[in-house]
C-alpha cells in the first residue's frame, strides 16, 4: 500500500495511460478527478497525459497526435504513448500538425483514405 493511502505519481500516470490506451475514458476521467491536486501540479507528465485524454474525449484527432508528440515521455510511459500514437497516428498524418518547428501537414483525409485502415492496436 502507498504511504498514507495515496499512490505515487508514477502509479497514477501508468494507470491513466492504460485507461487511455484501452479507450476507457470514463475511468480515466474519474481517476483524474481522484488524483490529489498537489500531485497533479507537481507532475508535468500527468498533466500531459490528461491533455491527451481530453483530446481523445473530444474526438480531436489532430489534437491527440499533437499532444502525444508534444511531451518527452518517461521510460515507463513511452511504450504506451507509442501505441496510442500508432492508433491515432493515421489521423495525425491527415490533419495539419501543430507541433512547434514542423511545417503544416496535409488536409483532412477523405473517408476512402482511412476506411479499413488497421494498426497494431486494431481497426480504426
Amino acid at each position: 500500500m502507498a504511504p498514507g493511502g495515496i499512490a505515487t505519481p508514477q502509479v497514477y500516470a501508468q494507470l491513466l495511460c492504460l485507461y487511455l490506451l484501452h479507450n476507457d475514458m470514463n475511468n480515466a476521467r474519474y481517476l483524474w478527478k481522484r488524483i490529489p491536486q498537489a500531485i497533479k501540479s507537481a507532475n508535468p507528465e500527468l498533466t500531459a497525459l490528461w491533455a491527451v485524454g481530453q483530446r481523445i474525449w473530444q474526438r480531436d484527432f489532430p489534437g491527440i497526435y499533437t499532444a502525444i508528440a508534444a511531451f518527452q515521455w518517461s521510460e515507463n510511459i513511452l511504450p504506451v504513448m507509442e501505441s496510442l500514437r500508432a492508433r491515432w497516428g493515421v489521423w495525425g498524418k491527415c490533419f495539419p500538425k501543430k507541433i512547434p518547428g514542423e511545417q503544416a501537414g496535409r488536409n483532412v483525409c477523405p473517408a476512402w483514405a482511412v476506411s479499413g485502415v488497421t494498426t497494431s492496436a486494431g481497426s480504426l
